[in-house]
């Protein structure tokens, strides 16, 4: 029902006589998707026990919405809740006080294998209606319109909706939740969904002269190269296989392997094969600058805001594992790009009068695996220094890169054929490298298969923190270690980003220092020098988040003016 301004007063009054932890669902309708670059909120839906009001925000004070989302008692749920936070803050300056449930991220939680987490989906596989069809309708007639642009008596229904699913998928989520025991799985992810909020909130300062510069002078990089390879080829360049696999045998004699569907494959690591050959080299070359100018420079630009900040989009329910991923995805920055004029990493700095912190996990899904199965070889050579990568490389007479590439391809399932492609070794090679590795570690070998068993058996897997895995194709039962493991590793990112965010806002002297963004397993840190002598204690914080059976975790800290140029502390 659309409301008055005096209508919800009323709302208000009674809203603040509901009972304890009472889910209240609201929604906003936008003009965009970044209220960071000036989109806003047009209208608003609230819905909570079987009531469901929407009222057009510009008719009503900041203070009715102030007091709207004051309650402390209440919880209040909302689908992707960090993008409706955002508006609230950007747009209003308003933080909502009580419990923030995020439908979305709860949605992963409880079901782990989905393809979609959009409101739409969430709803069809709950049975509840997923769209408005008067609202579809309307925009199949009016092709290039807003959904802000319907009339009232479509954009209403529409809206309403929204945040009526939301409140369905709550309660669904909640029985779920407590059946499982997931509770506090539950309440911490409440706790993360605020942090987030805070990181994309602040965002990361960019060099923004920098980051012209590179992208001119890496274009020009690219555009010579697609010249190079247009003469080479005799022909106007094409990054296709039915341009190239031809010219690769006429001029270099080689013939491509095919893909599942018969076709000549270009994948990076086959070309990698052949890269002492000129036509070879060059392509790759091309791909490298083709995709640190559109995947890097020009997304930096586009993403700017007016002060040259970066806000980035920070997905709680990223993966299926449980870890997070990030728009622009920030686990793709190079770190070793040193060689390049323009390292990617040198782009991010840190603001005035502060220091750019990196506190990283060292070694962590290793460790955490060693300590799950329980090896205690390897948990003394990690705490006594030793090289095991090069002791298995040794035994097996390969490289030492080679070894700890296959370590980690075999702790987390990969077959010897798919270990043979990764090493580019033959078959045969990679099956006796990986009975070297098993021999190595018997109980991670032993640990493993016995991860593998359970989903082949049940179906389903449980990490330490009681995140549930469920696998409908039995057969992807090679991923339960990689799914533990990393599931693992990413709830204990969340108990340091919880222990971290709590110390900052208690002990910092400076609204400065704030955490920036979790990357894999590492936070980066904006820390004002008047809040340095707080690193030992967020390293600190980052340990404890696990203390294992028989290993525990390490961190190592970085300092420096930007993200590239940073030195061990």
């Amino acid at each position: 029902m659309l409301v008055t301004p005096y209508q919800l007063q009323d709302i208000i009054y009674f809203m603040g006589q509901l009972p304890t932890n009472t889910a209240v669902a609201f929604d906003f309708e936008t003009t965009g998707l970044s209220p960071y670059k000036g989109d806003t909120a047009i209208i608003m839906s609230l819905a909570y026990q079987d009531r469901c009001y929407s009222v057009f925000l510009n008719e009503i004070s900041t203070q009715h919405l102030r007091n709207i989302f004051s309650f402390k008692d209440l919880r209040y749920v909302a689908h992707n809740a960090k993008f409706e936070l955002s508006f609230l803050r950007e747009q209003y300056g308003i933080e909502v006080m009580g419990d923030v449930w995020c439908t979305q991220t709860m949605e992963r939680l409880i079901d782990n294998e989905q393809l979609s987490y959009s409101l739409a989906a969430c709803a069809s596989r709950s049975g509840l209606p997923a769209k408005h069809q008067l609202m579809i309708d309307w925009l199949k007639s009016n092709k290039g319109r807003l959904f802000t642009d319907a009339p009232t008596d479509i954009l209403v229904p529409y809206v309403e909706l929204d945040a009526v699913i939301a409140l369905a998928l709550y309660e669904k989520q909640r029985q779920v939740i407590n059946y499982h025991g997931m509770q506090q799985l539950a309440r911490t992810e409440m706790k993360v969904t605020r942090i987030l909020h805070d990181m994309e909130s602040m965002g990361m300062l960019v060099d923004r002269e920098y980051t012209r510069e590179a992208a001119i002078y890496e274009t020009q990089l690219l555009d010579e190269t697609y010249l190079k390879l247009s003469k080479l080829c005799g022909a106007p360049f094409v990054d296709s296989a039915k341009f190239l696999a031809p010219k690769l045998f006429e001029l270099h004699n080689i013939t491509l392997p095919q893909t599942e569907k018969g076709n000549p494959s270009l994948a990076a690591e086959v070309l990698e094969q052949y890269k002492e050959h000129a036509l070879v080299d060059l392509i790759l070359t091309y791909r490298h600058y083709s995709k640190r100018v559109s995947t890097y420079w020009e997304t930096f630009e586009k993403m700017l805001t007016i002060n040259s900040t970066a806000h980035f989009t920070i997905r709680q329910a990223g993966a299926a594992t449980g870890r997070f991923s990030s728009t622009p995805n920030a686990q793709n920055w190079p770190a070793n790009d040193d060689k390049e004029a323009y390292p990617i990493r040198r782009a991010f700095v840190a603001r005035p009068d502060c220091k750019i912190v990196s506190i990283d996990y060292a070694q962590m899904e290793l460790r955490l695996m060693v300590d799950e199965a329980r090896e205690l070889g390897m948990a003394h050579d990690i705490t006594s220094g030793v090289d095991f990568h090069q002791r298995v490389a040794d035994s097996a007479g390969v490289t030492r890169n080679v070894a700890k590439t296959a370590r980690f391809a075999a702790l987390y399932g990969a077959s010897a054929k798919r270990l043979g492609i990764t090493l580019g070794c033959s078959e045969g090679e990679a099956k006796r490298i990986k009975a070297a590795l098993e021999r190595d570690t018997p109980m991670i070998t032993q640990y493993s298969h016995k991860l593998r068993r359970q989903v082949e058996t049940t179906g389903i897997l449980q990490n330490a923190f009681g995140r549930r895995y469920t696998f409908a194709d039995r057969k992807m039962s090679y991923k339960a270690p990689n799914y533990r493991i990393q599931g693992g590793c990413g709830d204990i990112l969340r108990r340091a980003l919880i222990g971290c965010d709590h110390l900052l806002k208690t002990r910092r002297k400076s609204l400065l220092s704030t955490m920036l963004i979790p990357i894999h397993d590492e936070i980066v840190f904006n820390l004002h020098t008047d809040d340095l002598d707080l690193i030992p204690f967020l390293r600190h914080e980052m340990i404890v988040a696990y203390t294992g059976d028989i290993l525990s975790m390490n961190v190592s800290v970085a300092i420096g003016d930007n993200f590239h140029d940073l030195e061990d502390m």
